[in-house]
């Protein structure tokens, strides 16, 4: 969520410089108030240009670097722009940049709805763990289990809780979205079947 929120800030930036009449590599190249969140991949980019790497291929690059969906997207905008130059990239950034900042508030909301659902599986887990320690402790309820039948079914109620929180925590986790652009394995296979 901060990376998003740093790359629209960015792309602000860049919108406002580029809308002043820089053309884009310059402005990437002389904007010196990057978000702490992006220094490294902005200055290599920077580095990258002002050593004259084409810029379609440091842009591909810079994608690599930041290794998600929205850098990719951001690349593209910036390699399309290579080819097309056209006088349109101030409100495409500025777009982008607002775009950006709606994926961010929509994953800041999502992790909040996550934060609740876990805050919810705390609660019923400790509810278990008690119900559990109060049956331990009172040997009426504890009498029927205390065979080996009984402490099989124990154990497997066990498991199965301890399997049913892992699965809980495995659907919970966000994956993050495919990226547009090959990934430099993916280029390489790709170059060697040509």
């Amino acid at each position: 969520m901060a990376r998003l929120e740093a790359l629209a800030e960015w792309l602000g930036q860049l919108a406002s410089v580029r809308s002043g009449g820089k053309s884009l590599e310059t402005a990437i190249v002389s904007l010196d108030n990057v978000p702490a969140l992006l220094r490294r991949p902005v200055s290599v980019l920077s580095e990258r240009l002002a050593a004259g790497v084409p810029a379609r291929h440091a842009y591909r690059l810079f994608a690599d670097d930041l290794d998600s969906r929205i850098g990719d997207d951001i690349a593209q905008l910036f390699m399309d722009h290579v080819i097309s130059r056209g006088a349109g990239l101030s409100d495409a950034l500025g777009a982008q940049a607002a775009l950006v900042r709606r994926q961010a508030a929509e994953v800041e909301d999502l992790d909040a709805r996550r934060a609740d659902a876990r805050a919810e599986t705390r609660k019923v887990s400790l509810f278990v763990l008690a119900v559990v320690a109060f049956v331990l402790a009172n040997g009426a309820y504890w009498a029927p289990l205390a065979n080996a039948l009984g402490q099989l079914l124990l154990l497997a109620m066990g498991a199965l809780f301890f399997l049913l929180l892992w699965w809980m925590r495995k659907v919970a986790a966000m994956k993050p979205e495919p990226r547009t652009l090959l990934r430099p394995k993916e280029r390489d296979a790709q170059e060697v079947r040509s």
